[in-house]
């Protein structure tokens, strides 16, 4: 057993499990969320109304750390990304098996 938990396909798999998954999923959903948040700035900007910048050099480089560091990355994948994940693909599996009737 001790043998199995050393070798490389174990630890590559953990690996791949643990780190590398959470890091492509939270990779792909912080650069949406940045995206999003730049177009409501802009938006709110040109109102001519005062506003406050919801995306800021902190923002970026605080979700580029969540994203980097293993374990913590689990966590910001579970309770930060998934929502929008499963946002994303309540939006998709949305579609109608039956079409609405032309009259």
């Amino acid at each position: 057993m001790l043998d199995y938990v050393k070798s490389f396909e174990f630890t590559s798999t953990i690996a791949l499990l643990v780190y590398w998954t959470p890091l492509a999923i939270c990779l792909g959903v912080y650069f949406v969320k940045i995206v999003r948040m730049y177009r409501e700035d802009v938006e709110k900007r040109d109102s001519g109304k005062f506003y406050t910048p919801r995306l800021t050099v902190g923002a970026i480089l605080w979700m580029l750390l969540l994203t980097v560091t293993p374990a913590v990355n689990l966590f910001a994948l579970v309770f930060d990304c998934m929502a929008d994940v499963f946002k994303w693909l309540g939006a998709f599996l949305e579609i109608p098996l039956v079409r609405e009737r032309k009259e």
